[in-house]
This record gives C-alpha cells, sequence and structure tokens, in this order.
C-alpha cells in the first residue's frame, strides 16, 4: 500500500493482512491501537476492537491473521500493564464483524 496514500487518509495501519478472497484487509489501527477491517470495495473502515490504549504501553492488537474463510481473526492482545519490558500478551480470536471474541488457553 502506497504510505502517501495512508498519510492522505489520516490512517496508520499496522500488521494488516487481505483475507484470501481479497475483499477484506484486517489491519490494527496504528493510532487507537484497535483491530480494524478494511472492506475494499467501497473502502469503509469498521473496527472489531474498542478497547485499546497505546498510550504508555497499554492495551492494544497486534498481528492480525484472517482465518481461510475470511469469517474470523486471530490476533495478539498486548496486555495492560506498567511494565516496558517483557510485558503479558493473549493470543485472541474474533468474528469478522467484531462479535464473539474469545482468549485462547495459553495451555492446550
Amino acid at each position: 500500500m502506497d504510505q502517501s496514500k495512508n498519510q492522505e487518509r489520516g490512517a496508520d495501519e499496522r500488521w494488516g493482512r487481505f483475507t484470501a478472497d481479497g475483499k477484506l484487509y484486517v489491519f490494527v489501527d496504528g493510532q487507537t491501537g484497535n483491530l480494524a477491517v478494511r472492506d475494499l470495495q467501497p473502502g469503509a473502515v469498521r473496527r472489531l476492537t474498542n478497547d485499546a490504549s497505546i498510550e504508555d504501553g497499554k492495551a492494544h492488537a497486534a498481528y492480525p491473521v484472517p482465518s481461510r474463510d475470511g469469517k474470523q481473526v486471530a490476533y495478539m492482545w498486548r496486555v495492560a500493564t506498567d511494565r516496558r519490558v517483557d510485558y503479558p500478551a493473549e493470543v485472541r480470536v474474533i468474528n469478522i464483524d467484531g462479535s464473539g471474541m474469545r482468549t485462547v488457553p495459553a495451555k492446550l
């Protein structure tokens, strides 16, 4: 994606991935730290999460990966903490419409 076009839209899209059908682009909004999805046909963006706070190392999403069928997204969630190094993270899965978020157990 052309960085100048990114800046024109005022977006800071990080760690993005396309769905297998190429219709959606899942990414982390660099301004908020929330997980978001862009529908590439109309260009509309909607958030999948709303509870991130990237200031001072607070909670945020990272590294989203859409499922093969495009119905879900797996991603890492950095947990809010005061520590600057080695802060905890969770693996989470959410439906592409933003519903059904769940944390993957650390020990399977």
